[in-house]
């Protein structure tokens, strides 16, 4: 069957056994120094995450197979989504048990775009620091990872006010889409000619590559949405 664009968790992501990863936030940021001994900064573009990874040690054939699925990407030309291994779950729900079965969506937007509110959540459910957001958005779908920077507690009727996301929302981020934090994902490509496939032994090897998101349109559109009889 022919592979679809950006390569779905479960046809990339999900078969990789990954060992280490660095994953940080890029500011597209100007800055400048003033004789004063203060600084001015501005923003030239998004932020954006970049990810570097690294694979456990396995069999030849096992490697050999990722290589196949890295290079059906053409190198840097196509997509694929990525999570940050180390916060596939928030750290309030270690095995996404607690949210099974749930599809939280944002519920409220402050006018700072910084701001939001869950709904769809289980009463009393902590959405803590740690957490990250993916929320699909506009028409074609973009992709927006968001980090919460001060989280919140779902009231009983399963709505988190109050919580502090960045980088802030992006326009086209609208009240009433779907919101993943069960191994919330990036739209990424690979750095150019970043993927290597090293070899650790006779018969063992590992692959190391480095991303970096994108936020071009087309072909998100993986979370889950609410059904429009529950916003309310």
């Amino acid at each position: 069957m022919a592979l679809t664009f950006p390569l779905p968790l479960a046809d990339l992501v999900d078969l990789l056994k990954i060992e280490s990863v660095s994953w940080n936030p890029v500011y597209q940021q100007e800055y400048s120094g003033l004789g004063s001994g203060e600084g001015l900064s501005h923003d030239l573009g998004p932020m954006l995450w970049e990810a570097e990874c690294q694979t456990i040690q396995g069999y030849h054939a096992e490697v050999e197979g990722w290589r196949g699925k890295f290079m059906a990407l053409n190198g840097s030309n196509e997509t694929f989504m990525l999570y940050n291994p180390a916060a596939e779950y928030p750290s309030t729900d270690p095995r996404g048990e607690a949210l099974d079965g749930f599809v939280a969506y944002l519920f409220a937007i402050d006018g700072d775009r910084k701001v939001i509110a869950l709904a769809g959540l289980p009463a009393g459910f902590v959405v803590p620091d740690d957490a990250y957001i993916a929320v699909d958005y506009g028409s074609p779908s973009r992709r927006a990872l968001l980090k919460v920077v001060t989280g919140a507690t779902a009231n009983g009727e399963g709505r988190a006010l109050g919580i502090e996301m960045r980088p802030h929302l992006r326009p086209g981020i609208t009240t009433g889409l779907g919101a993943a934090l069960v191994k919330p994902a990036a739209k990424v490509k690979l750095k150019a000619n970043s993927m290597r496939v090293e070899t650790t032994g006779a018969l063992t090897s590992r692959l190391r590559f480095s991303a970096l998101q994108t936020l071009a349109a087309g072909g998100a559109g993986q979370v889950e949405q609410p059904d429009p009889v529950v916003l309310t």
